[in-house]
């Protein structure tokens, strides 16, 4: 008896509230391996729960039906590990894999209704994008928008932001502005090459 119960103890103990298990997330990584700050992300999420820290964000398998709306070719879809939802309406942020060491690649966002953009250098700026706790916007380009009056902060915002700044040392975003920064300069350094390929697959953003 009192085995059936430790067993059900810790069976409660390792439950996790993320969308999909550790082994099907990874997997979509295939030999990139998934980013170090990626698992971190990963394992805050099953403790907090999907969506409850990031307005309408989740980690979640995505497979390649969207993708393969841009381009059937082998070589664009396999460019890209799409990884989470990123606003209501259908989009989703995902790693181009413009270098062989994944920790070093940009992120972007497909919009549900076109375009494909850089908003980060890296997960940990990504993860700081995250803090602003206001879903993505894609139209004509990506950008994050916040009305003070209307909003309302997600039910473990503080835990995340708190989260952050232990493991990343960085703080939470708190204007439009800010979140402008992050994107510019990510923009700055990869847009124009993400455009260039994109070309090859007579792909053109707005």
């Amino acid at each position: 008896m009192w085995t059936a119960i430790i067993d059900k103890m810790e069976e409660l103990e390792n439950e996790t509230y993320n969308l999909v298990n550790w082994e099907d997330f990874s997997a979509q990584f295939g030999n990139h391996g998934i980013p170090k700050d990626l698992k971190k992300l990963y394992d805050f999420e099953g403790e907090f729960g999907y969506g409850n820290f990031s307005e309408s964000f989740c980690l979640n398998i995505i497979d390649k039906t969207g993708i393969k709306t841009w381009s059937e070719s082998p070589e664009f879809i396999n460019s890209f590990v799409e990884f989470a939802i990123a606003n209501g309406s259908g989009s989703s942020y995902g790693y181009w894999l413009c270098s062989d060491d994944i920790e070093k690649c940009p992120i972007v966002v497909f919009g549900d209704e076109g375009g494909i953009y850089i908003v980060a250098e890296n997960t940990s700026q990504f993860i700081q994008l995250l803090t602003f706790d206001t879903e993505i916007s894609v139209y004509e380009q990506a950008y994050f928008y916040r009305d003070e009056h209307d909003y309302e902060p997600s039910e473990y915002k503080d835990e995340f932001v708190e989260w952050t700044k232990e493991n990343f040392n960085l703080k939470a975003l708190e204007t439009n502005e800010q979140t402008d920064e992050i994107i510019n300069n990510a923009k700055e350094k990869y847009q124009q090459l993400l455009d260039d390929f994109l070309g090859k697959y007579n792909i053109e953003n707005w």
